[in-house]
């Protein structure tokens, strides 16, 4: 009896301590109501007693982990988001909406947010005061896609691996009902490519090669068989990768550092579209302190030039592969906006290197990459991980 009364005491002075310490620093949470998720809503700051705020934390958390959760204004129209969606997506394939449907081919598709007035008001208006605030006031809008896919999820990769992080706002569309439309995976903390953690998961994944049939981190045989997301029936709960689940669902979005070794479920019609939009980001670097993270590599401290070459770089790329090197007539209403946060292209276009150098240029005729553009650009994307044994 005494044993029992000592836990639940011991109970009652931890539940006393928790409740002191969230009443302190004041951490104002909203609900997602369709999710029964507790998400950071990083537009409400509120300064605590110790002097931090929610968006330093939020910062934090975001810096530290590759993700975050950003609640979307609940007045945002989705049905003219969804209208704006398929308008751009009809024109650049130039089938209709119900013949992609039939022929279940996927895209991607550059420059949606320019080219959607929605779009253009929902990152100027709504977004640009929690993006500043997290990473960095002076920060660059580096592109937007719309994309429509098919069929399974995506195996566990990363997007980039760049020591300038470049971020990836995603927003999903047309998901109403939590696990209907699937999951977004995460395995938190692997954004940062030079350190142990990420280079020791890098040996283990297929990116950036195509993943066969594994899931994308069992085909080199480094960890083993069994976490496969692609797979029908798939469940996050019973992964032995140390991941996080985030349901994808309509009214929320997801902002990852492009780093981050992600992955995504299928749906559970995988032959209903997945329909999403995304902003893409990185911070400028005069935003950043001499000892910033972004900064240090193998001991070296990285100048202003030397963190933006890799973007102007990734931007070449995008420009060789679909031949759109602008903003659109949306966001070119917003010239004060374009002034600062904008990409000069000049700087990619400038340099002859850029254009002659291959990438992921494919065309729609071939539909492929050739071994050396897939060899040049595997190399890119690996170069920035550490050699080690273990």
């Amino acid at each position: 009896m005494k044993q029992v009364r000592a836990a639940k005491k011991l109970k009652g002075y931890l539940d006393l301590t928790k409740y002191k310490i969230k009443k302190l620093i004041k951490i104002r949470c909203t609900a997602n109501k369709q999710t029964g998720r507790t998400l950071a809503n990083p537009t409400v700051v509120r300064e605590s007693q110790n002097g931090t705020n929610e968006i330093d934390q939020s910062k934090n958390f975001l810096d530290t982990f590759g993700y975050l959760d950003i609640e979307l204004p609940k007045t945002l129209n989705y049905s003219k988001l969804s209208q704006d969606y398929w308008q751009l997506v009809e024109k650049y394939t130039e089938k209709s909406k119900e013949d992609l449907v039939k022929r279940k081919e996927s895209y991607a598709i550059p420059g949606f947010c320019f080219h959607s007035e929605i779009a253009s008001k929902l990152l100027v208006e709504d977004l640009d005061s929690t993006i500043s605030r997290l990473l960095g006031p002076n920060y660059i809008i580096l592109g937007s896609d719309a994309s429509l896919f098919f069929g399974r999820g995506s195996p566990w990769h990363r997007d980039t691996s760049q020591k300038l992080p470049i971020f990836k706002l995603n927003v999903y569309l047309d998901f109403d009902n939590e696990g209907l439309g699937g999951e977004f995976l995460v395995i938190p903390g692997s954004q940062h490519v030079s350190d142990t953690f990420s280079s020791l998961l890098q040996k283990s994944l297929a990116w950036p090669d195509l993943a066969a049939d594994k899931g994308g981190v069992a085909e080199r045989r480094f960890f083993p068989e069994g976490s496969n997301p692609t797979e029908l029936g798939y469940k996050s709960t019973a992964d032995w990768l140390p991941l996080k689940s985030l349901p994808i669902v309509t009214g929320g979005a997801i902002l990852f550092n492009t780093n981050l070794v992600h992955a995504v479920t299928s749906k559970i019609a995988p032959s209903d579209p997945r329909k999403l939009i995304t902003y893409l980001f990185c911070p400028n670097p005069v935003d950043l302190s001499e000892n910033n993270y972004c900064r240090l590599y193998n001991g070296n401290i990285l100048s202003n030039d030397e963190l933006l070459d890799e973007i102007y770089h990734m931007k070449a790329m995008t420009y060789l592969r679909t031949n759109i090197c602008s903003y659109g007539e949306a966001i070119d209403r917003y010239p004060i906006y374009l002034r600062k946060h904008g990409l000069d292209f000049g700087k990619i276009l400038s340099k002859a290197e850029f254009i002659e150098w291959s990438g992921f240029h494919f065309t729609k005729e071939t539909g492929k990459h050739s071994d050396v553009q897939i060899k040049t650009m595997g190399s890119f994307l690996t170069a920035n991980f550490k050699v080690i044994e273990n």
